[in-house]
């Protein structure tokens, strides 16, 4: 019984090239191994003839050369011990023609298509990984020897083949290209980078000098397929150009599936029937140009396949395909409601196709519709994965098509500034956002009148907004209006008034009124518990903000309750590493360090930073807000060059995001007096305290609890400098004594 083993792959995969090594490396086993050229059946005629001639058959000067290729089956089925290696094998059913079916030995293929039958053992080759590509890039070159190990290579060549190793997504052919090309030249591995990112085209076209094995360059091997792919199945050849402008790797089947009608008159009929779409699948399989998953129901092209077929395009044509491959992907990413992450495993799906397409829209500057549409979904998707910033320069790109194919006063044109003012908002850029929202709340009242849905959503960013500035004035004005708005035009029992009530308590709570915070905490949070499932993120989000109010009135074991409640929705939900994790994460620390439980309130801290350093950035505000905790727990543990470090870093933040007169500048200075009053250095402990409370006076007034905390330190520093009649007349001006420390969570509509 013959045992046949195939090798399949795209052409420069390295078939041949692992053929050979295994022929080496084995023919101590085999009595005998034949070479035969097998692109076509002329092919292998011509090299049986040769292997009669070999053996001295006698039958080897025969002209017919059916007599020929009979007396080589003979020998090979009287035979045992022999290997018969048939290289680049177009079709598989010559194997019957030239093969005795009951001799025992080995035949070994290489082919380029995948599909070989159930009685052909295959092995399908991919790309090299980076660790044999690099030793193979290095050694073809003649950086380093042959018999050279890893450990020889230095630091510097090992990173820079990397690199190389990377832009050429580890063809082995593409490998050995380079390789010659800086043989050739003596040129360094750092010119070739240079020259790659620069000439790729003529690169991937250069061959070298002295070739053994392959003879053809990568661009040569890619167009040739593509030419008989082209001349065979011109709807196939069409395909393969879309699919070059995607990302390489997991292409979605359905994403030309959904984006049917954008991907012109050729390919659009094909696609449309799934019988069709399998046929030109199968020629393009066939040369190994695209490798199928048949479980995930996706496709992948390596990247060198992608930029000869890109290469190959005239300028024109490659805008068309970037654009056709934009549409199609903004047919496919879905629209993401606020907060809805049920959505988000089918946005991770089209993901890295939807960055390239970025890439696309900005190189060949494609306005349009279809490209406004996914940035601003794409930027939707990044916001409610915390990266706020990353979907702020999506926005902007959005609002800027927008007023260009819709005009400035477009509904649409008002709905995604609101998304931009929302990323500007979370980032700490307050003022920006406030005329964003405000541009898109004059936009709303021009298409929609006093009363929507879509202006209480405005209204509600802007009490947002202004609370966090210290404007509690204005603050409760566009609370209160939304919240009429959503009760008249929503009810009373809806999420989104649910919502409302949540937002309108946190203004309050900000400013200090507590009992009246908490009604409509809890009204929020019993809505949400009748209509929503139990593990929702919007109940963690009442849970969170409950707990922190609790922890405000001293309740700390149903704070804690609260607290831990919240934080195994949110990191079921919305991952370890979320802002809003984060946010309670920070809590939790907040009230393990006003029960003395320091060493915990530690370890919560820093986590809660570690998370808001990665994904919020260092200069953030809510980063600034962790490291002002952190500084008052050291101090309290006596840490004080550390706690002042940190206090003055939260404090440089805070001064960029906020200027010099907000409550968050006050709420720094008062923990720097603090540590200067811990420390013995009263003169500049007083400094602090008078400027945080001057602050703090003129935002709240004196009836609040963060002005009384001041005053209360204040006074006892007086009273500690036996400055006894001072402390008095400020003891006089003090108000009803609580703590305050705002890290409560409120969404705008979808923060």
């Amino acid at each position: 019984m013959v045992l046949i083993q195939v090798i399949s792959g795209m052409g420069g995969v390295g078939k041949t090239q692992i053929a050979l090594e295994y022929a080496y490396r084995c023919q101590d086993k085999y009595q005998a191994i034949f070479w035969l050229r097998s692109d076509t059946r002329a092919d292998l005629l011509s090299d049986f003839v040769t292997i009669a001639n070999q053996l001295n058959l006698p039958e080897k000067a025969n002209a017919d050369q059916a007599l020929v290729i009979a007396a080589v089956k003979r020998w090979l089925q009287a035979h045992a011990g022999w290997l018969l290696i048939l290289d680049n094998l177009e079709d598989l059913s010559l194997l019957d023609e030239f093969i005795p079916a009951a001799a025992h030995g080995h035949i070994l293929v290489t082919i380029r298509s995948s599909t070989t039958g159930a009685i052909v053992q295959s092995l399908e080759l991919h790309k090299m990984d980076v660790h044999e590509s690099i030793p193979l890039l290095l050694k073809r070159s003649k950086i380093v020897p042959l018999n050279s190990t890893p450990n020889n290579i230095s630091d510097k060549d090992y990173a820079e083949a990397r690199t190389i190793v990377e832009l050429l997504d580890g063809l082995p052919l593409a490998l050995d290209q380079a390789g010659a090309y800086i043989e050739d030249t003596r040129t360094s591995l750092t010119n070739y980078i240079v020259i790659y990112q620069q000439r790729r085209s003529q690169l991937l076209k250069r061959r070298g000098k002295f070739v053994l094995g392959h003879p053809a360059s990568v661009t040569t091997t890619v167009l040739l397929a593509y030419e008989q792919i082209e001349q065979a199945i011109p709807a196939a050849a069409e395909l393969l150009l879309l699919f070059a402008h995607f990302h390489p790797d997991a292409i979605p089947e359905d994403i030309v599936i959904k984006g049917v009608y954008y991907i012109g008159p050729i390919l659009e009929p094909v696609i449309t029937d799934l019988f069709e779409l399998n046929e030109i699948l199968q020629i393009i399989l066939n040369f190994s140009l695209l490798h199928r998953n048949r479980e995930a129901q996706t496709l992948s092209m390596h990247r060198l396949v992608q930029e000869v077929l890109k290469d190959k395009l005239s300028e024109n044509d490659q805008r068309l395909w970037a654009q056709r491959a934009v549409n199609c992907v903004s047919a496919c990413f879905p629209e993401i409601e606020r907060s809805k992450y049920v959505t988000w495993h089918e946005c991770q799906k089209y993901f890295s196709h939807t960055q390239q397409c970025v890439d696309l829209i900005k190189y060949y500057q494609i306005t349009s519709e279809e490209s406004a549409r996914l940035l601003a979904r794409l930027g939707r998707y990044l916001y409610e994965r915390g990266q706020y910033r990353d979907a702020g320069i999506l926005y902007q790109l959005t609002v800027v098509m927008s007023e260009t194919l819709l005009g400035p006063t477009h509904i649409e044109t008002g709905y995604r500034l609101k998304l931009q003012g929302e990323s500007h908002y979370m980032q700490g850029q307050y003022l920006q956002a406030v005329s964003l929202y405000q541009r898109a709340l004059d936009i709303y009242e021009q298409n929609y009148g006093e009363e929507s849905l879509e202006i209480a959503e405005i209204l509600d960013n802007l009490g947002v907004l202004h609370a966090d500035i210290g404007q509690y004035k204005q603050a409760t004005q566009y609370d209160s209006r939304a919240l009429a708005i959503y009760e008249k035009i929503s009810g009373p029992d809806h999420p989104d008034t649910a919502q409302m009530l949540n937002n309108t308590a946190v203004d309050l709570m900000k400013y200090g009124k507590y009992d009246q915070a908490m009604p409509l905490f809890s009204r929020a949070l019993d809505v949400r518990e009748r209509i929503l499932s139990p593990d929702h993120h919007l109940i963690a989000e009442s849970l969170n903000n409950l707990g922190f109010l609790l922890r405000k009135q001293q309740q700390y074991t149903k704070a804690e309750e609260m607290l831990k409640r919240a934080l195994a929705i949110r990191e079921t939900v919305l991952g370890s590493k979320h802002p809003y994790t984060a946010q309670t994460i920070n809590n939790l620390g907040k009230l393990y360090d006003e029960v003395h439980d320091y060493q915990q309130a530690e370890v919560f801290f820093k986590r809660a930073l570690a998370i808001r350093r990665e994904i919020l950035g260092n200069e953030h505000p809510y980063t600034a807000q962790t490291l002002n905790n952190l500084a008052d727990l050291y101090c309290k543990q006596g840490q004080y060059a550390q706690a002042e470090e940190t206090a003055q870093e939260a404090l440089h933040i805070r001064r960029q995001a906020f200027g010099s007169q907000h409550m968050k500048i006050a709420q720094s200075l008062h923990t720097l007096g603090n540590i200067s009053r811990s420390c013995g250095m009263y003169s500049q402990a007083e400094t602090f305290y008078k400027q945080a409370l001057e602050i703090n006076q003129s935002i709240f007034g004196w009836n609040h609890p963060d002005v009384r905390k001041t005053l209360d330190g204040y006074i006892s520093l007086l009273q500690q400098t036996n400055r006894i009649t001072e402390a008095q007349e400020l003891l006089a001006t003090a108000q009803t004594p609580d703590q305050g420390n705002s890290d409560a969570g409120k969404s705008t509509r979808g923060a």
